[in-house]
């Protein structure tokens, strides 16, 4: 039986792609397993190099489909895939070397139908590694009392650094919703939530490499409604599992507000089409988001600068959040390794 399928979306991924796939092959895990790659209708050279790395490696199987975003390309690979568990590497990421042998050999030994795992961030060559500070290994109805800590400390926000059992995935009819943001955090709310057992490595086993463009994301006029959605989510799940202390509530308002807040950023980006009077009529539609009232507390380690941007969101003042979120902007330009801990702070204590 395959051990393991490994998925990855790639548009227009030539310059990458590669290295994301032999993070996958070499070395070959010691067990059955494969690479679904999925070209979601590049333009560049990917499909060509995809024919290529599945000459190259028979582990490797290509699969072509119209543009349709990473979220339909990864539910086109979850429908082919043959593997008992199942991993997510991005295009231009990769696995450090032996971590997909060794998250499917922890995933066994713990039993888990999901493993989360702790992965490097790589900017400019400088690696930070995050990971949650404590083993978890907790039957159902246990673990959860971890779930505000593990969000804010970025181990739910992305599909990558997990094994997933496809047993779950199937059982539970499991895949992407159709968004362009947002979608990794939905499907691991929605595999958490369902897991019969869920297991935490403080193992870092994944190299995700953040490039200059990431620091500030591409502006979608639909990520404000993915980042209400998202909130309403971790509300729902809080309150299934009666995680009622002021903790979790300070956790899952400031994951809301960060998401917000880099929204207002995007404004700014190169991407967003919008002159100043439309910025300012998209502003005033996200200030009308009920769910900035409800987000009153936030963790008195969030430091200081957060801690004026949410007062400011709070004010629903178009013309200021516009500032802050200019102000963001520039400072990702000026000070990217500033905003990066900012962006990624976790539990080592980076603000």
């Amino acid at each position: 039986m395959m051990k393991a399928s490994i998925i990855i979306p790639a548009y227009n991924a030539e310059k990458s792609l590669e290295a994301a796939v032999l993070s996958a092959v070499q070395p070959a895990p010691p067990f059955p397993f494969e690479v679904l790659v999925v070209d979601d209708g590049s333009t560049d050279r990917t499909p060509e190099l995809i024919a290529d790395l599945s000459a190259r490696y028979p582990a490797v199987r290509g699969i072509l489909q119209e543009n349709s975003g990473p979220a339909a390309a990864r539910n086109r690979a979850l429908r082919e895939a043959k593997g008992e568990y199942v991993l997510f590497c991005d295009s231009d990421d990769a696995f450090l070397p032996g971590a997909v042998e060794r998250a499917v050999l922890l995933a066994e030994q713990a039993g888990a139908e999901v493993l989360i795992f702790g992965y490097a961030l790589i900017q400019d060559g400088v690696r930070s590694d995050y990971a949650y500070p404590q083993a978890v290994s907790e039957e159902k109805g246990r673990w959860q009392e971890h779930f505000a800590p593990l969000y804010r400390a970025n181990m739910l926000n992305q599909v990558w650094g997990k094994v997933f059992a496809a047993s779950l995935l199937k059982r539970e009819g499991i895949e992407f919703p159709l968004m362009m943001w947002g979608e990794d955090r939905m499907f691991v709310f929605s595999a958490i939530e369902k897991a019969s057992r869920v297991a935490v490595s403080s193992q870092v086993l994944y190299s995700y490499i953040l490039q200059k463009s990431s620091l500030i994301t591409r502006f979608d006029p639909q990520k404000a409604e993915a980042c209400r959605q998202i909130y309403r989510r971790t509300e729902s799940l809080a309150a299934r599992w009666e995680l009622h202390s002021p903790e979790s509530e300070e956790i899952l308002s400031y994951m809301y507000v960060k998401s917000l807040l880099s929204v207002f950023a995007t404004l700014y980006s190169d991407s967003c089409p919008y002159s100043y009077r439309e910025k300012r009529r998209f502003a005033r539609q996200v200030l009308a988001q009920e769910e900035i009232d409800r987000a009153r507390r936030f963790p008195s380690s969030s430091g200081r600068a957060f801690q004026i941007a949410a007062r400011i969101l709070k004010t629903k003042n178009v013309t200021a959040n516009l500032l802050v979120a200019w102000g963001m902007k520039k400072v990702s330009v000026w000070m990217p390794h500033l905003f990066r801990k900012a962006k990624h702070a976790y539990n080592k204590g980076e603000k």
